[in-house]
């Protein structure tokens, strides 16, 4: 996904949460980018078989298992993006340290609606 889509999808996070405040746009804008990156970097190990390890030749011949590095750079964006995500108060304990509660907006639905959706 592109950054400008994280970015829509993350402020619409935010907003059903309750947590949004135009304040928060450039961390919103940092976190899109850490995201976008994050799936290229996918994308690529993926493309490159997604083997977690791979073998690295040393100067005598000898083999070594090492991690793969874009499974290193994918864990390493991962973590930059939690930290992004905790200080929007995108995770749980994010969210009650910055609402006092876990109650989240949830559009509430007619009975109708309900029945409708288990196809009675």
């Amino acid at each position: 996904m592109d950054s400008l889509s994280w970015k829509n999808k993350i402020i619409e996070q935010m907003q059903k949460c309750d947590v949004y405040n135009e304040a928060f746009d450039s961390g919103i804008t940092e976190l899109s980018e850490i995201l976008e990156e994050r799936d290229h970097v996918k994308a690529e190990y993926e493309k490159d078989g997604g083997r977690p390890t791979v073998i690295h030749t040393l100067d005598r011949g000898k083999k070594n298992a090492k991690i793969n590095p874009l499974l290193k750079i994918w864990m390493d964006l991962n973590a930059q993006a939690l930290s992004y995500w905790n200080a929007l108060g995108l995770t749980p304990k994010a969210y009650k340290a910055m609402n006092g509660s876990m109650n989240v907006k949830v559009e509430s639905k007619g009975f109708e609606d309900m029945l409708a959706e288990l196809g009675i």
